[in-house]
């Protein structure tokens, strides 16, 4: 019976990302979701985790195509998206994390063959996505960056849809195409507006103007060009014509690349070192130093459902510790910290004897008395720790058991507690 019981307990526990990642700090706020810098506890690798706040199978199922058509992309200029987490009502993305500047803060600083490259990048990004059957429908400045080798990659996929689905929002206001205010199909022809946009926002720093004549007809102005050197004026040429109005008229994305690269194969040649020293002088300030944590959400806003579900598996918890609590000695925990080394931080009242106590008083919290031999061995290096912990079972039989849990390394004491928490959970969902 008791065992039922924990059975049951482990089910009803969070699905959530923080089983496998380390959360950082939070990167910004979108139209569907929160994006987070973390940190993979088994890779050993920096992701971004976006959570959105609904599941593929449920309400979008245009979006459910869209992210799994992204999971087959290979492309140098679009993040990789890693893998998908289910939490209750709720979705993570978890995907590549791109260091960089964004083109809206450092396209001032590029040279006319550095522009080139870059609609080039923009324009493998998107052959990419149609070959997918994908609109982004949201290119513009702020979701492209410049990598620290002087790629530039195409970012913020939350608007993605695919070919044929209906749109129920729109895209960065002076990049949005004409058509977008009558219908609402994500074409390819959306973003090839936006990049001639973008286009006319590289050479001019301005982007084309939509007005309506009586009858309610869109007419595209466009910005003056001036200062053009001659051998780039053919820029601004396809660039009229990623804008017209009516949208069959418009390239596709092989065909606007096709003929830069015809057009201008002098520049093939051209290495990526200007772009990579853009991009460095620009890059926002390191991350690095963040406290890890495991829960990036507050109590307060989490959901009624996660909450209700909480506290069943502490009403569950607790009337097995009653029901169940064998009489016996406390638990005596030896731990070893010989081997923590090449650690910057460590918390002020970390000791062998600290985490000792904090065990013990986990593992008798929970009701779990009947352990012999419990030594756990603290090992750090490199800038994260892990907690082996083995123990003799004698309540059901002689066994040996072992468990591990690991986390970064810090001074902050709360995650440490956390792990110690986790290492005494892990124990009693098999005692």
């Amino acid at each position: 019976m008791r065992r039922h019981v924990f059975n049951l307990i482990r089910r009803l526990h969070i699905r959530g990302p923080s089983k496998h990642f380390f959360f950082l700090s939070k990167l910004g706020s979108g139209g569907q979701g929160d994006v987070w810098l973390a940190k993979d506890k088994h890779l050993d690798r920096v992701v971004t985790i976006k959570r959105l706040p609904w599941k593929i199978e449920n309400n979008r199922p245009a979006a459910g195509h869209s992210i799994r058509a992204r999971a087959d992309i290979q492309s140098p200029s679009i993040p990789k998206l890693f893998g998908v987490i289910p939490d209750g009502r709720k979705l993570w993305l978890v995907g590549e994390y791109v260091s960089g500047a964004t083109l809206h803060v450092c396209a001032d600083q590029l040279s006319w063959e550095s522009r080139v490259q870059v609609v080039k990048d923009i324009l493998e990004a998107l052959v990419c996505l149609e070959r997918c059957n994908l609109v982004h429908c949201d290119l513009s400045p702020a979701n492209l960056v410049l990598d620290g080798s002087g790629q530039t990659r195409l970012l913020d996929f939350e608007l993605c849809h695919q070919v044929g689905f209906g749109l129920t929002v729109s895209g960065t206001p002076g990049f949005v195409a004409p058509e977008l205010a009558t219908e609402s199909v994500a074409l390819p022809s959306i973003d090839i507006y936006s990049l001639g946009a973008l286009m006319f926002w590289l050479i001019t720093g301005l982007t084309p103007t939509i007005n309506h004549d009586d009858s309610g007809r869109a007419i595209i102005g466009l910005p003056a060009i001036d200062n053009v050197p001659s051998q780039f004026a053919d820029l601004a040429n396809i660039a009229a014509r990623c804008v017209r109005v009516d949208a069959s008229l418009r390239p596709s994305a092989r065909e606007i690349l096709d003929r830069l690269n015809r057009d201008f194969r002098w520049l093939n040649a051209l290495d990526r070192e200007s772009l990579e020293r853009v991009s460095k002088r620009n890059l926002p300030p390191s991350l690095s130093g963040s406290t890890p944590f495991d829960f990036p959400e507050p109590a307060s806003q989490k959901s009624v459902g996660q909450t209700k579900w909480t506290m069943l598996g502490v009403v569950l918890i607790s009337l097995g510790i009653v029901a169940y609590r064998p009489v016996a000695a406390p638990v005596e925990v030896t731990v070893d910290v010989s081997r923590v080394q090449a650690v910057t931080e460590l918390p002020e009242v970390f000791d062998a004897d600290w985490l000792a106590s904090s065990l013990q008083t986990n593992l008798e919290a929970f009701g779990v008395t009947a352990l012999e031999g419990a030594s756990v061995d603290v090992i750090c290096s490199y800038g994260s720790c892990d907690l082996e912990l083995r123990h003799s079972e004698t309540s059901e039989g002689y066994s040996e058991c072992g468990h591990k849990v690991s986390l970064a390394a810090s001074g902050d004491q709360r995650s440490w507690e956390m792990a110690v928490s986790e290492l005494a959970r892990s124990i009693l969902l098999t005692h």
